[in-house]
């Protein structure tokens, strides 16, 4: 698996006069895992030199391999000629003697879904053995058009370029990349590249740098990468340069860290390594699964991130006994080879279902170094619901002319069993063993007592739970609201008031809170670029308004229902409280969904 420090060269000959031993030499001083090489662009061989007749590739990959140096080959693409670009890179990577291959795809590959496929199809079928890495943007919700799932579905790792162009925050653009990818249905290892470069004015300083990658390594990224070289030398200050070099990427898997036996030693079990999870997660033992790990292996969550063996061993034991008490887990797909695998899951216990699961693995001599975790536990299905009518028959059959076997009256409480095709009617039952169905619109969910439906998205669910915070009268502020704005960027001196317009703090609360990526801003009119926009609202939906007469001002909140003149809307700072109010249909901006949604 890539570790520690690397660096991206572009042109050969602009790096250190040409010279490739001082190349290597400079690599191999600042202590640098990899280096990260252009070997061609678009159809056509890179850093070759015509005048001599002589690739300077291998020369330099001969020089960095003889100093324990890692060499990656990287190709630009435009996907004008995806399988002339595919034969390129399988040519180039069974001429040169290097470690990975990586595929920079930017703005040109925009939308070209099929060239991706057929960029990937023909390049997977033409390498094995070899890691594959993309380069592309930072952002996959502002890049929605981007082909994403075609490439990442096929590569090991994700080297997002963290360029924080015109900005002077490293570490909060790194964690915001982070969880925007960790919510992709296809998660691989992220190898984040940093800014050494200048551009248009804009530089990046030591401190700065320094921040980018201590945020990876506090990330537990496994790696980190620079742009560019030549750029870094020639325009920056030397202290950036050095800097990199200076910085120790300690905690790297040593080999005393990866000692023992191979994983198909530990039991008697066989098969690939996704396979091995899903049998020792059936076996809901702490113990066993813990065991497919090395000792200082990394486990990311969307909430959390747990280093070492006993550490994950403990949450395993919390996840075994109180988030999915004897599960039954299955292997619903798996992809990758070598030191990689993708893989998804579901799993099924009384205490809920996962319908989601998205797991990247890292792996070390068959064990897990690094691993990537998504899920959602949606709700068993045996919810609890309440009658809401005076009196309501239960019938043998779901429908209308089915007969009638029993009644049940007003507040009495049922478990759901099943729905109907058409969702019309519950099958139901009650506390005295009747087992009938009876129409669902006189019947509401009771299981968390927060209202709602079992089917709203989670950020709605979470909402609910807050109706009825409202702001403190006088000078006293309600902590719960200044908890809100913490989710927005906000300066301390707004942040720490609940006098402070919190509409679009509330709304950024209960989405991040739910695991997706909110604005981070406190303006209502910044979800206007959140997500994606709908026509038709659906429950839960963003819903941005302008508030005339200001052509900047605004409200957000979460879409309940409508009539012919009002939106109903589930938001904050209503009447200075979280409730549900109408809002007019004439101030309607937007609504907006997320980009990339899993349903429950």
């Amino acid at each position: 698996m890539l570790q520690g420090k690397g660096f991206y060269i572009w042109k050969i000959k602009e790096c250190e006069n040409g010279d490739i031993e001082k190349i290597a030499e400079k690599a191999a001083d600042g202590n640098f895992s990899h280096v990260i090489v252009k070997i061609a662009d678009g159809p056509y061989t890179y850093n070759y030199d015509w005048n001599r007749h002589l690739d300077l590739v291998p020369l330099l990959a001969s020089e960095l391999h003889s100093r324990g140096i890692e060499v990656w080959g990287w190709h630009f693409v435009y996907g004008t000629e995806p399988a002339r670009e595919a034969q390129k890179a399988i040519q180039r990577i069974h001429e040169l003697n290097i470690d990975g291959y990586v595929i920079d795809a930017e703005g040109s590959y925009q939308g070209k879904h099929q060239a991706a496929k057929v960029f990937m199809q023909k390049l997977t079928n033409g390498v094995q053995g070899i890691p594959i890495a993309l380069s592309s943007y930072r952002s996959p919700s502002y890049h929605s058009q981007f082909p994403w799932d075609e490439f990442l579905s096929k590569c090991d790792y994700n080297m997002p370029q963290l360029y924080w162009m015109k900005a002077h925050n490293p570490g909060e653009q790194l964690k915001y990349c982070v969880r925007e990818f960790q919510k992709l249905p296809h998660t691989p290892i992220i190898v984040p590249t940093g800014a050494a470069f200048t551009e248009h004015g804009w530089s990046p300083n030591a401190a700065e740098v320094k921040e980018f990658l201590e945020t990876a390594k506090e990330l537990n990224l496994p790696a980190a990468n620079f742009w560019e070289w030549a750029n870094c030398h020639a325009e920056l200050p030397p202290n950036v340069w050095q800097t990199i070099c200076d910085f120790s990427w300690d905690g790297a898997l040593a080999p005393a860290d990866i000692a023992g036996p191979d994983i198909r030693a530990l039991s008697d079990a066989t098969g690939d390594i996704a396979e091995l999870y899903i049998q020792a997660l059936n076996t809901n033992s702490h113990d066993q699964v813990a065991e497919l790990y090395v000792s200082n292996a990394v486990h990311i969550l969307p909430k959390r991130t747990i280093q070492g063996k006993a550490n994950i061993k403990n949450w395993y034991l919390l996840f075994f006994n109180q988030i999915l008490p004897n599960a039954t887990f299955q292997l619903t797909g798996s992809s990758g080879t070598g030191s990689s695998r993708h893989l998804t899951w579901t799993a099924q216990s009384a205490q809920g279902n996962v319908l989601n699961g998205n797991d990247t693995l890292g792996l070390v001599n068959g064990k897990i170094a690094y691993h990537l975790s998504y899920f959602t536990v949606s709700e068993a299905t045996n919810d609890k619901y309440k009658v809401t009518a005076s009196s309501l028959n239960v019938r043998k059959e779901p429908s209308i002319t089915g007969k009638v076997i029993g009644s049940l009256c007003k507040d009495d409480v049922v478990t759901l069993l099943e729905k109907s095709p058409d969702l019309y009617w519950f099958k139901i039952k009650t506390t005295w063993d009747l087992i009938g169905w009876a129409s669902h619109k006189f019947l509401v969910p009771v299981q968390d007592g927060g209202g709602g439906t079992p089917d709203d998205p989670p950020w709605l669910k979470i909402a609910y739970q807050e109706r009825g915070v409202k702001e403190f009268a006088g000078e006293a502020d309600n902590p719960r609201i200044v908890e809100y704005h913490k989710s927005t960027t906000l300066s301390h001196e707004y942040a720490k008031q609940d006098e402070t317009p919190w509409c679009s703090s509330f709304a950024n609360w209960c989405v991040e809170q739910s695991g997706y990526e909110g604005t981070d801003s406190a303006w209502a009119r910044s979800w206007l670029n959140w997500g994606k926009k709908i026509t038709t609202p659906r429950r839960g939906c963003i819903v941005v308004f302008k508030r005339p007469p200001s052509p900047t001002s605004g409200h957000v909140g979460f879409y309940i229902d409508q009539n012919s003149s009002k939106i109903i809307v589930l938001g904050g700072n209503q009447g200075n409280e979280v409730n549900i109010a109408p809002q007019n249909k004439d101030n309607l901006l937007a609504y907006r969904w997320p980009s990339v949604y899993t349903e429950d």
